[in-house]
């Protein structure tokens, strides 16, 4: 598999752009970040400790997956469901595994099954790919 062109990190509103299905799968296949450095094993979400965000920071794991789940629920949800419930979540006191996963599915009832592969999980479906959700 080759290497496949960068994303453009930016976009012109400031935001940064979720990494490409074939930026992430290529990171999974083979292992390596952009300067061909050793990735940490790919681990669910949930299962990196705190001790371990610090090895996990910055690469596909942290970086790409959370970036992609989170452009995957903007996609389903739709762009004015997805801003209420970001606003909800980041106007929680608290916020734990179950009550973020009870706040999507006020706002994605049929997205248990996804929500658990995202989450505990390190697959990557065809169908959790950006490019299926148009």
């Amino acid at each position: 598999m080759s290497r496949p062109p960068k994303t453009d990190p930016s976009r012109e509103d400031g935001r940064e752009n979720p990494p490409s299905t074939a930026e992430y799968l290529w990171k999974k296949s083979t292992g390596l970040g952009w300067r061909d450095r050793p990735l940490p094993k790919e681990k669910p979400l949930l299962s990196i400790s705190a001790d371990e965000i610090s090895e996990y920071k910055d690469v596909f794991m942290l970086d790409d997956q959370a970036l992609l789940f989170l452009n995957w629920l903007n996609c389903h949800m739709g762009r004015d469901k997805y801003f209420e419930f970001t606003r909800k979540l980041f106007n929680e006191g608290s916020v734990t595994t179950k009550s973020f996963q009870a706040l999507i599915l006020v706002f994605l009832p049929s997205a248990k099954d996804d929500i658990h592969t995202w989450l505990y999980t390190i697959d990557y479906l065809r169908r959790l790919r950006l490019e299926s959700c148009k």
